[in-house]
């Protein structure tokens, strides 16, 4: 066989491999884009799970329960670390902010208290968080920020008081 037969050859095998090749792609893309639906959902029933996993810690350290009085606490907490398990095997992991740190419209989202938040960008560049309600979570590979923390952030020089013409009134929708 010469070299040429074997040039024409190979280039025959591979023209052959070309239609394997895109479905391939295309099973790999429908994979891809079934576990990014999957990864969002845990991400949007952690999220719903989170708040009242929160109040019902708070009121057992309220009412001095102990775990194994309340009966609701541990199925639910439960679930939950079966759902941050579940995400960590895909790679997406917590990244909880830091009081004291400034806050950053990339990784935070900024909850308000009293329905107020600022009306100019400028003033979030002097912000701090100054409690984390929420951790956030973060694709443990590229670092892409999935669900930002959720904090309350006040001015690090005004005392967490903004002007009054700098605010405005947030949505009557209720933030988690």
């Amino acid at each position: 066989m010469s070299l040429d037969d074997e040039v024409m050859a190979a280039a025959a095998a591979a023209a052959s491999l070309r239609p394997r090749e895109a479905e391939v792609r295309g099973d790999l893309q429908q994979a891809l884009s079934s576990q990014q639906t999957l990864v969002f959902a845990l991400l949007n029933t952690l999220r719903a799970l989170l708040r009242p996993v929160q109040s019902l810690e708070s009121l057992a350290r309220f009412e001095s329960l102990r775990q194994d009085h309340n009966p609701l606490l541990p199925p639910v907490v439960s679930v939950l670390n079966d759902i941050t398990t579940a995400l960590a095997s895909a790679g997406i992991v917590p990244a909880s902010a830091l009081v004291g740190e400034p806050f950053d419209e990339e990784r935070h989202e900024r909850h308000s208290r009293g329905g107020v938040l600022p009306a100019d960008d400028s003033l979030l560049d002097d912000l701090i968080v100054k409690e984390v309600v929420r951790p956030g979570y973060v694709h443990r590979a590229t670092g892409a920020v999935l669900l930002p923390a959720l904090v309350f952030a006040s001015s690090a020089s005004g005392g967490g008081k903004l002007p009054s013409s700098a605010v405005i009134e947030s949505s009557s929708e209720p933030q988690e």
